[in-house]
């Protein structure tokens, strides 16, 4: 653990499996724009409670939360952003003198992992997942102008026919081996590190879209998007999304634009190690 300095400002990150992309970008990105800060990642069990306190004691400026927290957060915020409100998660908590607000910048990664596949129309798309990041995803896609929304959820009969505030139709788990789309989303953690020898999606099915986004952040790629890729699908993975995110964290936590580039750089030199 780093100790800063007195007057350095101290943004961290919490989640059950903590990772180094945002220590890589937020660090780059305070350097490049000359900002005493520095952001740090933590991992815990349980215990949210325990340490959005810690967050208030310390003064700590901002924090990123990953999962499975996202949700549970919710309770120990002062306030919520709108998009939280809708979502029901919260991927972002920012500081203003001992007001916690909850924010969820999810939307701005799935919108940035949408536009980079450049699709042009898309008429009909399958989200794989029913929890925040799912709920992001089509909060997005609704933004997006994209009428047609299908949820595949291992547990429908939990979903609500209206998710984020946007009327979606809802499929059983087994449904989506027969689910025709312009382009699916995985929107679950199937398929994430330690468990990067699954997909959501059988090779066989990917014929049926006519394009894919995995949300999943690492391993870089995923299964699902190398056999996408061999399919000869376009084909985008969860690092889109995690920059896209982060770049609309950066402007939450500073108040000024992020510096893209550098943090553009940074994350494929992260992922360029870690290959």
């Amino acid at each position: 653990m780093i100790i800063p300095g007195p007057k350095t400002r101290s943004y961290w990150s919490v989640a059950a499996r903590p990772g180094q992309f945002g220590a890589a970008v937020f660090n780059a990105a305070f350097s490049a724009v000359e900002m005493d800060a520095i952001y740090q990642p933590f991992g815990i069990e349980d215990n949210i409670g325990g340490f959005v306190a810690a967050l208030r004691l310390l003064k700590i400026c901002g924090c990123g939360v990953s999962m499975p927290f996202k949700e549970r957060i919710m309770q120990h915020m002062d306030e919520l952003s709108e998009e939280a409100r809708l979502i029901g998660a919260v991927n972002t908590v920012v500081n203003n003198d001992g007001l916690l607000v909850g924010h969820n910048t999810d939307i701005d990664g799935v919108s940035a992992a949408l536009s980079s596949l450049a699709l042009g129309q898309v008429d009909t798309v399958l989200v794989l997942g029913a929890g925040g990041v799912a709920k992001a995803a089509v909060l997005a896609l609704s933004k997006a102008g994209i009428g047609k929304i299908m949820i595949a959820s291992r547990h429908p009969e939990r979903v609500c026919n209206r998710i984020a505030g946007v009327n979606v139709s809802i499929l059983n788990w087994e449904q989506r081996s027969t689910c025709v789309a312009s382009l699916v989303i995985n929107a679950t953690p199937v398929g994430m590190h330690p468990d990067e020898f699954q997909t959501p999606l059988h090779s066989d099915w990917l014929g049926q879209f006519g394009a894919v986004i995995d949300l999943v952040p690492k391993p870089t790629p995923t299964l699902m998007i190398s056999e996408s890729k061999a399919a000869g699908l376009p084909a985008v993975g969860g690092e889109a999304a995690a920059l896209g995110q982060a770049l609309r964290q950066f402007e939450l936590y500073t108040g000024q634009p992020a510096p893209e580039e550098v943090m553009r750089k940074a994350a494929a030199a992260l992922i360029n190690k870690e290959t």
